[in-house]
């Protein structure tokens, strides 16, 4: 009953790190939804723009595509009691000897892994990666063995088991599933949540570590070279900081739960020698590591500079915004286009230019046309407010020329916009 409960708990564990990770991102465009609608209802560019320039910065793109990932760290492999299975109890007790359970501690260990993965442009993220983790025995305990009756040693007064040689250690190929939270007033750090789960292959590697003696004579081992194949599972909390001077690469650093099912090992007691029994003793595999590393999307875009508008002293620009995926004007917009229109005429402008633009949804053909249509509109109210159609160009851009730079699939309403430029 108690192992129900543990795996209910471990279960429960991962669906609610999973369930944050996956609610996150429809959070996200909630918010972006709501943010763009008020943006849509002023029509006008936000203060400053029309007279500066923005850099673009590579990390404020969500990653898009594939990366590769590596980090290393410290590991603690959490003590655990060592169970012997019924059949070894009974080829003991065949012998006359019976054994207790015993707890096994550890030295600070080593993780590692590397991950290859892709991003999806929208925060979460999915990779396939390969670890390791390997503690030394520090000390054996409990395991209090009679023979016959009578008292013979335990694992805490045994040589063997105050000093074992053994290794356990975990290789494991993962799964992952990640959710990176960008903050817009903290580009430097990019926090990151993720679960996973796979197979890991646990097992005591160099020397025996024996834990049961009887002055010389009698030893009961845990054999090396041992190892269990079983379901693995991990759990993770970080953060990824942005070199902004190698687009694409961040340096990591993680907090990481790893657990598997319990690990079962061979174990045998040899007298003079003599095998005198074998069969199998259960333990537990849980993990907590501090892991530093790099990873690097190999599809970053490279930083430049994005021109919000024309900074020519002859050339004056007004910015006209629309609401997703519409081309028609609202009262605001007419407003800024009435400006515009009338500025022509007094300031004695030769030539006006009409640049249509999208946000980064839907396919580069529709919104190559939708970019086309805005701009035509914004030239119809133009030629409506008294500036001959012979003096306006037309152009559409799509979502080639962003205001703000984005990931695909990002309504961002500063970029559904029309440029006036004046000349």
């Amino acid at each position: 009953m108690s192992t129900i409960h543990t795996w209910s708990r471990r279960v429960a564990l991962l669906a609610g790190i999973a369930g944050v990770a996956l609610a996150l991102p429809a959070a996200a465009q909630t918010a972006s939804n709501a943010y763009g609608t008020a943006s849509n209802a002023y029509g006008a560019a936000p203060t400053g723009y029309g007279t500066t320039a923005n850099m673009a910065s590579w990390s404020a793109i969500p990653t898009t595509g594939l990366y590769i990932a590596g980090n290393v760290g410290p590991n603690w492999l959490m003590g655990y009691e060592l169970h012997p299975q019924t059949s070894l109890g009974t080829r003991l007790s065949n012998n006359g000897y019976s054994v207790s359970s015993g707890k096994a501690n550890f030295n600070i260990g080593m993780a590692g892994g590397l991950a290859l993965g892709w991003g999806f442009g929208n925060g979460l993220r999915a990779e396939l990666e390969g670890s390791y983790r390997g503690n030394n025995f520090k000390t054996i305990s409990g395991f209090n063995a009679y023979h016959n009756g009578t008292f013979i040693g335990s694992g805490s007064t045994a040589n063997a088991a105050t000093n074992p040689s053994g290794t356990q250690q975990t290789p494991a190929v993962m799964v992952n599933a990640l959710y990176d939270i960008h903050i817009a007033e903290a580009p430097w750090i990019i926090p990151y949540v993720g679960a996973g789960i796979g197979v890991g292959f646990t097992s005591i590697a160099r020397n025996n570590v024996g834990y049961v003696t009887n002055g010389g004579n009698a030893i009961l081992g845990l054999d090396g070279n041992s190892s269990s194949t079983m379901f693995a599972y991990q759990a993770m909390l970080g953060a990824a900081f942005p070199i902004e001077s190698v687009p694409g690469l961040y340096a990591t650093a993680e907090g990481r739960y790893f657990g598997t099912q319990r690990p079962k090992y061979d174990s045998s007691l040899v007298a003079n020698n003599v095998t005198l029994a074998s069969g199998s003793i259960k333990g537990f595999n849980n993990n907590a590591s501090l892991l530093f590393g790099l990873r690097y999307a190999f599809n970053a875009p490279v930083p430049a500079i994005i021109p919000v508008a024309a900074v020519a002293a002859a050339a004056k620009t007004y910015l006209v915004f629309f609401d997703w995926n519409k081309h028609n004007l609202t009262e605001r917009a007419r407003q800024i286009i009435a400006e515009a229109a009338q500025s022509a005429k007094t300031t004695g402008t030769t030539r006006i230019e009409v640049a249509g633009h999208t946000d980064n949804t839907g396919t580069a053909a529709y919104n190559q046309r939708l970019s086309m249509l805005r701009a035509e509109t914004v030239a119809a109210e133009l030629v409506r407010r008294g500036v001959p159609r012979s003096e306006i160009g037309v152009t559409g851009y799509g979502f080639s020329r962003p205001l703000v730079a984005t990931g695909p699939g990002v309504r961002e309403p500063q970029n559904r916009r029309a440029e006036i430029i004046l000349k």
